[in-house]
């Protein structure tokens, strides 16, 4: 039977006041006999950033099979940790760990050399992390996200926000506010999904996409429905030759339908757009939280449905842009194939995310960077939703003199047609210069929302 292997006994906090000694011993037996812990995400964070930063030569890849254990089962005693470490035939169980400066080589320079081997190690900065998070960590017992409030102060403006404190995985995608002291009170709104702010990979050298590094902990969450908003953006020029050229440049990376970075320009400023904190990265911005049909949801996620919503009205195959998207995310597209999808676009006015699809996709050099999983699942949900939520009959042939005119209609059919409360419904839309304008209706009440988006001849007469 094979043993774990520890250099030494460890006496460590894993909770408040409360030690564990942990020797040698058999890993398939008294890895599971003592207390176990809800081990918090957001300390799994802390350890695998500064490593990732400063330690070698532990390496992403060996730490990430870590942090899937957590998100597995969070439940667990410090000795099965040490185990699930060692009977991965992680590097960490037979190299020394080094403390590095940034940017010098491993075993050189400033290095200093631990005393123990890096698996020890690891699971004591582990823990120390986890006490860092003890009062979110006994609040945390049921699956979902943890967040505390905070102001967020620039300009001027100070705007209430949530940071995220800890995720605990499971079912449940309910949000839980962290009073001070401890004490927890559930919100009305829920994340899109339970894993919302989990961190998971995408692509890159030696780490497949997703992959699980901990959750998104300095990240913020801002209690603005941007839902009109993004629906303006798919709905604009939809119908016109123009449609596909505007949308080419929209999307790719850094344009305005990029709202992970075209949001995240000013700082606390929900009103104008302005999703970022101070002090943030531009990393830790672009999965701050907004909400999006009465949902919780990241702005790099929001990223996927808009894309998606978009790909609904694409005249190429799904793989094509599978393989676009793949190789805009490899990060290794260079000026020339970013102005060749511009030029594209300009050459193929009836294809409206297909423009992107038809100038890159033929870069076949270019390395492909798989995305995670679940951004896959959100722009096809996206697409196939999209679809569904359209009514290009009711109001087809109708024009009105004003805008309101149009959102009075629309508003007054949803309620007779679902059933919904007329006041809870809110609308919007624009005049098309040229084809057919759209009304986008979105009801929303108590965390549940319903959209509608009626297709009309002219709201603009």
């Amino acid at each position: 039977m094979r043993l774990c292997r520890f250099c030494l006994i460890l006496g460590l906090l894993v909770a408040p006041k409360l030690a564990v000694a942990i020797g040698e011993f058999e890993c398939s037996a008294e890895a599971n006999i003592g207390n176990k812990y809800i081990w918090s995400m957001a300390a799994m964070s802390d350890v695998i950033n500064t490593y990732y930063g400063y330690r070698c030569p532990v390496n992403l890849p060996e730490m990430v099979k870590m942090a899937e254990a957590i998100k597995e089962n969070p439940r667990r005693t410090s000795a099965e940790l040490r185990c699930i470490c060692a009977k991965e035939r992680i590097r960490m169980t037979t190299q020394r760990l080094y403390v590095v400066e940034k940017g010098k080589p491993c075993g050189t320079g400033a290095c200093v050399a631990e005393p123990m081997e890096a698996c020890n190690i690891f699971i004591k900065d582990l823990i120390k992390a986890n006490n860092r998070y003890a009062v979110s960590i006994r609040a945390a017992t049921r699956p979902g996200t943890y967040v505390q409030m905070h102001s967020c102060n620039s300009g001027g403006r100070n705007v209430p926000v949530y940071k995220i404190v800890n995720v605990v995985p499971g079912a449940d995608n309910s949000v839980y506010l962290i009073n001070s002291n401890g004490r927890i009170a559930r919100a009305t709104n829920k994340t899109l999904r339970n894993d919302t702010f989990i961190n998971e990979t995408a692509q890159s050298e030696n780490v497949a996409a997703g992959e699980i590094r901990g959750i998104y902990n300095n990240s913020y969450i801002f209690l603005t429905d941007v839902t009109h908003k993004v629906y303006e953006m798919v709905n604009s020029g939809a119908g016109t030759p123009f449609y596909s050229i505007g949308a080419a440049g929209h999307l790719l990376p850094g344009g305005d339908y990029d709202v992970k970075t075209s949001w995240t320009k000013q700082e606390c400023d929900p009103r104008n757009f302005g999703f970022r904190v101070p002090g943030q990265t531009d990393t830790d911005a672009h999965t701050n939280g907004v909400i999006f049909k009465g949902q919780i949801i990241t702005l790099e996620q929001l990223g996927h449905i808009i894309t998606g919503f978009h790909q609904e009205g694409s005249m190429v195959s799904d793989e094509m842009v599978d393989s676009t998207i793949a190789k805009l995310q490899s990060g290794k597209l260079g000026e020339n194939v970013i102005r060749g999808a511009l030029v594209g676009s300009v050459t193929q006015p009836v294809r409206p995310i297909g423009t992107i699809v038809g100038a890159v996709g033929g870069f076949a050099k270019t390395p492909r960077a798989d995305e995670i999983p679940s951004a896959n699942e959100l722009r096809y949900a996206a697409k196939d939703q999209i679809s569904s939520e359209r009514d290009n009959s009711t109001f087809i042939s109708t024009q009105t003199e004003t805008k309101e005119q149009a959102f009075d209609m629309a508003r007054r059919n949803m309620a007779s047609r679902y059933r919904l409360p007329v006041d809870k419904i809110s609308c919007s839309g624009d005049c098309n210069i040229v084809g057919n304008d759209f009304v986008t209706c979105y009801y929303r009440d108590a965390g549940q929302s319903k959209v509608v988006i009626y297709q009309f001849d002219d709201i603009c007469d």
